[in-house]
């Protein structure tokens, strides 16, 4: 344990530091009167994160290592740290939820449905302590490993080998892909519903839709996908075509699509593996200059429309 003493301490005081910074959300009102704005203001504890994960390296460097520390010896400390950190979390979570603030997810979730952000289940879904606790385990992990590669590549007194050093890139790589891919982007996607009516199959092989969307961010942002979960997901290219092949241009023009790429990860019961990709198409069509794109979810369900500026196929 004596080789790991400023990781243990560093720990300790980011933890205090955590539940510090709730209950000053909570003293200025940001947990009831102002709580529209405390996911912005939650995002300046980035300051002392960074601040922290300087400091621990560098003592570390100077006590530990008498001022000649590598860049994977620097790295290696912060990622103890992030791990130690990622532990504490749940214990910081219970007591910031539990004790300090236990009427902040009521209010989140009011908050989010009363503004439509968020449909209750969804909100419900993610503002919970289960939700928040492995948020700041896999946040602690992915965003811990970043801090600690870069605060450790400027605090470095002895040059890396290029071969070794390459090797601890593409371990970090790694390690960041597996965390990130476990973080969930549910939090940001605004318009799941599982209570949403099952989509129905036409006999010409497409969806049927009824109505056009009156959101502007509907399929057009990543927040706001189209979600068109239809009886499995084994098959992971039938149903885009069938949803896509129901839309036409703004005035019945025939659309011309094609799939970019797939983009931001996020837990999902519907897949083997526990984690879903949202699709990303680009949609042209006759006469239209500019192409449009659009985010396809098959994974989950939600009330499906045509996206404002498309119409429906007759």
């Amino acid at each position: 344990m004596k080789n790991f003493r400023t990781e243990i301490k560093w720990v300790v005081l980011f933890s205090i530091a955590s539940i510090f910074w709730i209950a000053a959300e909570k003293i200025i009102g940001l947990h009831d009167l102002y709580i529209s704005k405390q996911l912005l203001i939650s995002y300046f504890f980035t300051v002392p994160t960074i601040l922290l994960y300087v400091l621990a390296i560098r003592e570390k460097k100077s006590v530990f290592y008498k001022n000649q520390i590598s860049w994977q010896q620097g790295m290696v400390s912060g990622v103890y740290l992030s791990f130690g950190i990622a532990i504490l979390s749940v214990l910081v979570q219970i007591a910031s939820f539990k004790i300090i603030s236990p009427i902040f997810f009521d209010n989140m979730i009011k908050h989010m449905v009363t503004t439509k952000t968020m449909t209750t289940e969804a909100a419900t879904d993610y503002f919970n302590l289960m939700s928040y606790c492995k948020q700041s385990i896999f946040g602690s992990l992915s965003v811990g490993v970043v801090l600690s590669a870069i605060v450790a590549y400027f605090v470095q007194t002895k040059k890396q080998n290029p071969t070794e050093m390459k090797n601890y890139i593409l371990s970090l790589v790694t390690i960041m892909f597996i965390s990130v891919s476990c973080v969930s982007t549910r939090n940001t996607i605004k318009n799941i519903d599982n209570n949403a009516p099952d989509l129905v199959l036409l006999p010409t092989n497409v969806f049927e839709i009824k109505q056009v969307s009156k959101n502007k961010k509907y399929g057009f942002d990543k927040d706001y996908p189209i979600n068109i979960f239809y009886q499995q997901t084994t098959n992971d290219t039938i149903n885009q075509p069938r949803f896509l092949n129901a839309l036409a241009g703004p005035n019945g023009e025939k659309l011309i699509y094609k799939k970019l790429e797939n983009c931001c990860p996020f837990p999902s019961k519907r897949t083997v593996s526990g984690a879903g990709f949202l699709d990303v198409y680009e949609i042209s069509w006759t006469g239209n200059k500019k192409p449009l794109k659009i985010y396809v979810n098959i994974y989950e369900k939600g009330h499906v429309f045509a996206p404002m500026g498309l119409s429906i196929k007759n």
